[in-house]
């Protein structure tokens, strides 16, 4: 995707989300800006709102179910150019990369340098999920009078309905790794950069399917094979005319 002349990548994002029995201080934000402060000198912070509702088997006399709001605090940490963003939440470290995204070698540096400074500030215990996202924005010179001759993945409209298509949003998901693993991937139109032209979002989330079953010694590695489906689905998903815009084409 990064040996393209016209990259569609505007973000990037690795997510690793911790297991409970992984220790989570409140002063742990502030440990993980004083090592990666020189990287990463920009600190945000976010309000987070959760509403949850827990359902019991009893009946209750009054009201439907125990009903509280927490709310998190979410730490970003920018560089100076505010291209890449390590996010941290509780039991949850991210890394995202905005465009221009760089190359999976450097954002995968990123990605282990952020996971290495956490597993030093806390003793990780057990991943419960990982998630390595792309988003793509495909902007296109002109309207289409065809999806299928720029994508592969795309909806299929019956001939015989005779309707034409104005938005859309359809997306699968497809198992890896003996079902370990998914990916989400998703097409849909997006507002373009010009009047005349057209763009669509097309985005691969490819994470794992189940807690527990990724050590965290073998969390990064696991990004290394996540980065590798992701670039074959998104190859297989777009036509070579599509390639060749990518590679500046007129």
């Amino acid at each position: 995707m990064t040996e393209y002349k016209n990259s569609p990548i505007r973000e990037a994002v690795c997510e690793f989300r911790f297991s409970k029995e992984t220790a989570w201080n409140n002063d742990l934000s502030s440990k993980l800006y004083d090592i990666i402060k020189s990287e990463f000198p920009i600190k945000e912070i976010r309000k987070e709102h959760h509403f949850e509702v827990k359902f019991e088997l009893k009946p209750r006399k009054k009201g439907v179910g125990n009903q509280k709001i927490k709310q998190n605090d979410r730490f970003l940490f920018l560089d100076k150019e505010r291209k890449f963003i390590i996010q941290l939440a509780p039991r949850m470290i991210s890394v995202n990369a905005l465009k221009p995204y760089p190359s999976w070698e450097i954002f995968k540096e990123k990605i282990g340098y952020a996971y290495n400074k956490i597993n030093e500030l806390t003793d990780v215990r057990g991943i419960e999920r990982i998630g390595l996202i792309y988003v793509n924005k495909i902007d296109l010179p002109e309207k289409l009078s065809d999806l299928k001759d720029y994508f592969r993945f795309y909806p299929q409209i019956p001939e015989n309905l005779n309707l034409n298509v104005g938005n859309f949003n359809m997306g699968c998901d497809f198992t890896f790794n003996k079902e370990n693993d998914m990916c989400r991937v998703q097409l849909g139109r997006a507002i373009p950069e010009k009047k005349e032209g057209m763009a669509f979002l097309l985005t691969t989330d490819y994470f794992t399917a189940k807690p527990g079953l990724i050590s965290p010694g073998d969390a990064i590695i696991w990004t290394e094979n996540a980065h590798t489906e992701i670039k074959k689905i998104f190859k297989g998903c777009i036509t070579e005319k599509m390639e060749s815009l990518f590679n500046g084409a007129d």
